[in-house]
C-alpha cells in the first residue's frame, strides 16, 4: 500500500497475496458464499464492500434477522443456545429473506434485495465449468468495472491472473467443484498468511 500512494507499480507474489486484492477477495467472498450457505464473514464483506455499502445500522438489523430464522419457534434453552451460535453464519439466509423492509432504511433494503437477487441469478448457474462461473461472478457482481475503474488498470491485471489460477485448477484437478475450489482458495490463504521476504516484486516500466 505505501509504494503504491507514491506511485511505485508492484505485484504481490502467490495466491495468498491475491486474494487480498480488493477486487479478487470480493469474487473469492462471493464464491464462498454461492458454495456455504454459512460463510457469514464473507457475506459481510459483499455487504460493507465498495459496491454495496450497507450501513452499520441496517447490517446490525440484517444480523438480527439472521438470528431470528436460525430460532425455532418455542425453542428449548438449547435450541436458543444453538440459534445464537448460528446468528453469527446465518447471513446469508438472512440476505435471501431480510424480513420486512421497515426494520432497515430505504436505501440499505433496496441494496439487499438487488444482492439477493443477484446471489439467486448465480446460483441458478452453478452448473457452469468453473472458469464460466467465475467471469460470470465479474459481469454480474461488476467486478469488471470496479476493476477498470483503479488506477493503472491493475485491478483488472488481479482479476487476469486469479482466471488463470482457476484454469490451472480446473484443468489439473481431479474434482474441479466450486466447492473443492473454495476448499484449496482457503489452504492456500492459509499457507501464505501474512507476506514473506521476497513476495512483493517492484515493478519497473
Amino acid at each position: 500500500a505505501e509504494l503504491r500512494a507514491r506511485g511505485v507499480p508492484v505485484e504481490v507474489v502467490g495466491l495468498g497475496g491475491l486474494m487480498a486484492e480488493p477486487e479478487v477477495a470480493d469474487l473469492v467472498a462471493t464464491l464462498r458464499v454461492l458454495a456455504d450457505p454459512l460463510a457469514g464473514s464473507a457475506a459481510a464483506r459483499l455487504l460493507t464492500g465498495a459496491r454495496w455499502r450497507i450501513g452499520a445500522a441496517d447490517l446490525a438489523a440484517l444480523w438480527r434477522r439472521a438470528r431470528e430464522l436460525a430460532t425455532p419457534q418455542d425453542g428449548s434453552p438449547l435450541d436458543v443456545a444453538v440459534a445464537e451460535q448460528a446468528e453469527m453464519t446465518g447471513l446469508v439466509d438472512a440476505i435471501d429473506d431480510p424480513g420486512p423492509a421497515d426494520r432497515y432504511s430505504e436505501e440499505g433494503y433496496r441494496r439487499i434485495r438487488a444482492l439477493s437477487r443477484e446471489l439467486a441469478a448465480l446460483r441458478s448457474r452453478l452448473d457452469q465449468t468453473l472458469p464460466e462461473l467465475v467471469a460470470d461472478i465479474e459481469r454480474t457482481m461488476l467486478l469488471d468495472v470496479e476493476a477498470v475503474a483503479r488506477p493503472g488498470s491493475v485491478g483488472r491485471v488481479h482479476l487476469d491472473a486469479f482466471a488463470d489460477v482457476v484454469t490451472e485448477f480446473a484443468e489439473s484437478s481431479s474434482s474441479p467443484t466450486l466447492l473443492a475450489f473454495v476448499d484449496y482458495l482457503a489452504a492456500a490463504e492459509h499457507a501464505e498468511d501474512g507476506l514473506e521476504p521476497g513476495e512483493v516484486v517492484v515493478a519497473t516500466d
